[in-house]
């Protein structure tokens, strides 16, 4: 076991006192208000995971593709379109594996005006 693990194994030992300590300081009326809300954000975050969190992406798509790669890269698009709508994780993964590959063979996938544009429902 290297130092890192050892530090690590030795910090998991005070978990369950660290979960009390932060379950006192949320629900303690005299903790500072600041103090109660970290305290509670850390408790979810430990116990529900954190929220979603939205990422935007801009891609400059003017790099001279050829023809065959910019149908490549619309298929790929559209495959990643798909499994977002669809839920992502397995089910999603599923769904695209049925699909038979070529752009034709998503005509389910859900259709957006440009590529890396989720329809209404999708958001």
């Amino acid at each position: 076991m290297n130092s890192y693990e050892k530090v690590r194994y030795a910090a998991q030992n005070y978990g369950p006192a660290m979960v009390n300590v932060l379950a006192k300081i949320a629900l303690h009326p005299g903790s500072p208000p600041s103090c109660r809300v970290g305290a509670a954000t850390a408790l979810l975050d430990r116990g529900y995971g954190r929220p979603p969190q939205a990422i935007a992406v801009a891609v400059d798509a003017n790099i001279g593709l050829s023809a065959e790669g910019e149908a490549r890269f619309r298929e790929l698009a559209r495959r990643v379109m798909f499994l977002v709508v669809a839920g992502g994780g397995a089910e999603g993964l599923a769904l695209l594996e049925a699909q038979p590959a070529g752009i034709e063979g998503l005509a389910d996938a859900p259709e957006a005006a440009e590529v890396g544009q989720l329809p209404a429902e999708a958001t």
